[in-house]
């Protein structure tokens, strides 16, 4: 999970929707970036998820990392890491980050989800409703000025 989707959630005080998910995890990077925010919130959100229900996990040969961003020198060393982490353990990667999307699915065929499709999942299991989604969106524009497309817009609000 990269650290755009951590914050966005945290917030909106929303980060407990990924309890809803088997097998999160999150890299120490994204940790790194998250703690570093200097944003309460977004700390104080994480280091609670990561007592109750949030795993960390490291990547297993982390000496490739370098060799990834070298033919990506526009990605982060964390983007990198994640790249990484999912490819070892096949996880599904959850951004927001199109480019690194892009990447992550073309180069190393790994499946992504983005907070679109993260909360059209909540809404398909019952876990929320079209009020909730609603909410979530004010919320995340007033809190996060995040705005989805008009297309995640209608979909959301189906």
């Amino acid at each position: 999970m990269d650290n755009c989707i951590i914050s966005s959630l945290s917030k909106i005080s929303r980060l407990h929707f990924l309890k809803h998910f088997q097998g999160v995890v999150v890299a120490h990077g994204v940790i790194e970036e998250a703690l570093n925010s200097d944003i309460p919130q977004i700390i104080d959100s994480l280091t609670s998820a990561l007592k109750d229900w949030l795993e960390q996990k490291t990547v297993n040969k982390p000496e490739e990392i370098p060799q990834i961003q070298k033919i990506h020198p526009h990605l982060s060393y964390v983007d990198c890491e994640l790249i990484l982490l999912c490819s070892e353990n096949q996880f599904i990667l959850l951004t927001d980050d199109k480019d690194l999307i892009r990447i992550a699915e073309n180069e190393f065929n790994i499946d992504t989800f983005d907070l679109c499709q993260l909360l059209l999942t909540l809404k398909r299991k019952k876990v929320l409703n079209l009020k909730e989604i609603d909410e979530i969106i004010i919320a995340l524009e007033k809190k996060d000025s995040y705005k989805f497309s008009h297309e995640n817009l209608l979909l959301l609000r189906k």
